[in-house]
């Protein structure tokens, strides 16, 4: 059986048995940033990428004693994965991310702490984190926003579930809620946001029209902003999710096969001007996927995928372990996949 590795004794260096890379392919190794134990990638260029988007603190010796640190000084909160820096990399330049595929890469915690770190880099900004519904919020998200938040200098409000970082015109925010039903979308209709977190979304519902309410909710990032150094920040809806649900079709047409659903959606129909560029609608560029993948999480078990996935249905299986965006409950051919059994038909002339 494969080790299992030992983060907090494991000697700076140790390879893990599984998880790799998401660029260069190589094993992920222990290290210690700023007392923080995490894993690396050891090519230099990656490691440096990870260290780019980190998120370090300074401790007074009075704060540093209130959280029980040892003494003054700069400490590191978080090293996203190399799978998860991508989100931090598009996320200044706005549109749609769809991080999604199997089950157990990090996606959720890795976006909340991605709206960690833009909440304290980019003065003023707004933001959502959503969940389908209350129950989910807290288990995956708030339970842990309450010790993590005032750890990172900023102030948790448990009743508006909300985390607010720096005072005044700085002062940004994370407002935590769900999307339970599609009417559920009529909570954020006047917000001005600079980053949307739509964890798990292909559950989100759609409306009485079959349109999926993530459709909406992508019309509340809005809010153009620049960070502390300088740097514009451009609007971004982050979906971290794995297939099945009822929003799992729009974001496959979007987002995976490029191909939206024009009658439901005829606003979407491109407009081009002279030079070709698109001035209106659907512009595939500004959706972007990531297909995350369970060795990308050095975090889980070696054995996740053979002791926690396989005794999942068919489908099931196929979504959460293989990222099956195809496969679905009640399939007539359930080995059936449209980037498969699909062709553009060729008309003889």
């Amino acid at each position: 059986m494969t080790r299992h590795p030992q983060l907090a004794t494991d000697a700076p260096g140790t390879p893990h048995p599984v998880s790799t890379c998401s660029w260069c392919a190589r094993h992920l190794i222990v290290a210690t940033v700023e007392q923080l134990r995490c894993w690396l990638c050891p090519n230099p260029s990656c490691y440096q990428r990870q260290i780019d988007v980190a998120i370090f603190v300074d401790y007074s010796a009075k704060r540093a004693k209130e959280f029980g640190l040892p003494k003054a000084g700069r400490y590191c909160f978080h090293v996203p994965l190399p799978s998860q820096v991508p989100i931090y990399e598009l996320g200044s330049k706005g549109g749609v991310i769809v991080w999604g595929a199997r089950k157990g890469p990090g996606k959720s915690l890795g976006c909340r702490r991605w709206l960690y770190w833009r909440s304290i880099m980019v003065p003023g900004h707004e933001a959502l984190l959503l969940r389908e519904n209350w129950d989910q919020l807290i288990d995956q998200h708030t339970r842990h926003m309450t010790y993590e938040v005032p750890l990172l200098g900023g102030r948790w409000m448990e009743g508006d579930k909300r985390a607010v970082f720096g005072k005044g015109s700085d002062e940004a925010v994370i407002t935590c809620g769900h999307m339970s039903e599609a009417s559920s979308i009529t909570r954020y209709q006047g917000g001005n946001k600079g980053a949307i977190v739509a964890d798990e979304g292909s559950l989100y519902p759609v409306d009485a029209m079959g349109a999926s309410v993530l459709s909406e909710l992508r019309s509340v990032a809005r809010w153009v902003g620049t960070d502390r150094n300088g740097k514009t920040v451009y609007p971004v809806m982050a979906v971290p999710t794995n297939p099945g649900g009822p929003s799992a079709d729009y974001l496959r047409q979007m987002a995976i096969d490029k191909t939206p659903d024009y009658d439901m959606f005829p606003r979407l129909r491109p407009v081009y001007d002279e030079s070709g560029a698109i001035t209106e609608g659907y512009d595939p560029s500004r959706w972007v996927y990531l297909d995350a993948k369970i060795e990308d999480n050095p975090y889980l078990p070696p054995t996740y995928r053979q002791e926690n996935l396989t005794g999942l249905s068919e489908v099931r299986y196929k979504q959460f372990a293989e990222a099956d965006w195809w496969s679905f409950e009640g399939m007539f051919f359930p080995m059936w996949r449209a980037d498969v059994h699909v062709r553009q038909a060729v008309w003889a002339a």
